[in-house]
């Protein structure tokens, strides 16, 4: 009888550790999957940044190539030149 007594703790204390084993695993995969998304957000946000300067330098080195194209024109010129430009890019 304290046999069977002895083995029912055993097992109770078996599964009480699974258990507790399989909630600490849990909590350390949700902190994981949180970390995962905060990493990609800022990654996304790096990205973004990261585009928005290329977009910002090739769209100053082109008015600087376009300047560049002018500088020898006069004024009236230099206004045509830029009308026609944009006409050309519609």
């Amino acid at each position: 009888m304290k046999v069977i007594i002895v083995l029912i703790c055993i097992i109770v204390l078996l599964l009480l550790a699974a258990v507790l084993l399989f909630k600490a695993w849990r909590k350390n995969v949700e902190k994981y999957k949180a970390e995962h998304e905060r990493a990609e957000r800022l990654r996304y946000q790096v990205e973004l940044v990261q585009n928005e300067a290329k977009i910002k330098k090739e769209v100053f080195d082109e008015a600087e190539k376009e300047k560049h194209k002018t500088d020898a024109l006069t004024g009236r010129d230099k206004f045509d030149a830029i009308t026609n430009s944009l006409r050309d890019n519609n």
